[in-house]
């Protein structure tokens, strides 16, 4: 099982962010969804499988499968959410990189 690790690094105009780490090497920074975010950075880096996510005092989050979980993102808005829908990436960062 693939593990991530979050740790609470402050606040933003959108809620709580959060780093996340794999293997103690951080992999998500300043993330308001980053099991998400960590879920996109590992698939990219070729893991597959069950991923376990532990909270800032240690304690298991959630599982699931870390393909599955990078598919996703959460919509919130004026008329809809918070709610999980599928992700895209942004075409500008995408256009740039």
């Amino acid at each position: 099982m693939i593990e991530i690790h979050l740790k609470h690094v402050g606040y933003g105009s959108r809620g709580p962010l959060y780093d996340a780490f794999h293997a103690g090497m951080p992999i998500a920074g300043r993330a308001v969804t980053p099991i998400l975010a960590a879920a996109r950075f590992l698939v990219s880096q070729g893991l597959k499988g069950e991923a376990a996510v532990f909270g800032p005092n240690g304690t298991l989050r959630a599982t699931g499968d870390l393909e599955g979980l990078a598919k996703l993102t959460v919509v919130e808005n004026d008329r809809v959410g918070p709610r999980f829908g599928k992700f895209q990436p942004n075409r500008r960062f995408a256009e740039e990189g």
